[in-house]
């Protein structure tokens, strides 16, 4: 059986964690004989100045090259998350297909030394680059967001998503869009830049009243006792379990959103960190962000990244 990975107009994070290579419109071939590199001719002449195995130009027919390498009977593994439906649709014509998605997201889930190292400077550059920001004064939301991007491509990364950068009401939602309103009390800023393809994701609040400082506190508390506990889990589920103890004792409303969630080559893999998740935390990296909010007045967020060697939480 062979595994084969497309990257089409978009970074595909399987095809990049499989091949080490970033080509778009590129095919990935792996089986018994080795890897093989697909790309159309006009990126043959780049592929192979980058690539340390075959690569072949497949013209203007992929799938006949595909089929070319294979033989007819073969079962192919593909990302069904991965791969548009009509490419699906072509392939289920002439190969048995199996869904490798969940297999290829739980390798992905347990992150090396050098993923660390990336995922590392991500997250504190991400941090410098919001507490920068979060002191800036008399500026409007959208005009903190684009200081942000320009801070980012100043040193040499990417942004991981768009900045979300909201006050007073606006902090309320989770997913607030930055605005032309001049920021107040309390200025919440949630990014990432990308760092070697691999994302940072923090979140901060500025600006804080009696009463936020106070639900901040309670948040980060949240966080510190969450971390404390990690080496004592196995899973996700248990993470979430005890991030809604502790949202009891501190008597603050449990967010609309989860306790965190895996991070990597995406801002959103595994492992899952919902009450019913069964994925391995060990070796896996993850942001805890507990947060509240509180409908039609303001919210607080506080997010770090946390990498779990299966001893020890290190907070990235």
């Amino acid at each position: 059986m062979s595994l084969l990975l497309y990257r089409g107009e978009s970074f595909n994070p399987n095809f990049y964690y499989h091949s080490g290579l970033d080509i778009d419109h590129a095919f990935l071939l792996s089986g018994k004989s080795g890897k093989r590199l697909l790309v159309p001719e006009m990126n043959l002449e780049y592929a192979e100045s980058v690539c340390g195995y075959e690569v072949i130009s497949y013209g203007k027919k992929p799938l006949a090259t595909i089929s070319s390498l294979l033989k007819k009977s073969e079962m192919l593994s593909l990302d069904f998350r991965g791969i548009p439906a009509s490419l699906y649709l072509k392939l289920s014509r002439a190969f048995r297909l199996k869904n490798a998605s969940n297999e290829l997201a739980f390798y992905r889930s347990i992150k090396s030394s050098g993923e660390i190292s990336l995922l590392k400077k991500a997250s504190v550059l991400s941090k410098k680059l919001i507490e920068k920001a979060g002191k800036k004064p008399k500026a409007t939301e959208d005009k903190i967001a684009s200081h942000l991007l320009a801070e980012t491509f100043a040193n040499s990364a990417s942004p991981a998503f768009a900045a979300i950068v909201a006050c007073a009401k606006n902090s309320s939602y989770p997913h607030s869009a930055p605005t032309r309103k001049r920021t107040s009390s309390p200025l919440l800023i949630d990014y990432g830049v990308q760092v070697g393809h691999y994302n940072g994701d923090v979140t901060r609040c500025f600006r804080l009243n009696r009463e936020q400082e106070k639900n901040y506190s309670k948040i980060k508390r949240i966080f510190r006792l969450i971390k404390d506990e990690i080496p004592s889990m196995q899973k996700g589920s248990e993470i979430a379990a005890l991030s809604i103890k502790l949202y009891e004792k501190e008597g603050l409303p449990y967010p609309p959103h989860g306790i965190g969630h895996g991070i990597g080559l995406e801002v959103h893999e595994m492992p899952s960190l919902s009450p019913k998740s069964r994925d391995s935390i060990i070796n896996a990296t993850f942001t805890i962000e507990p947060s509240v909010y509180f409908r039609g007045n303001y919210g607080l967020r506080y997010e770090n990244t946390i990498h779990f060697d299966g001893k020890k939480a290190n907070v990235l």
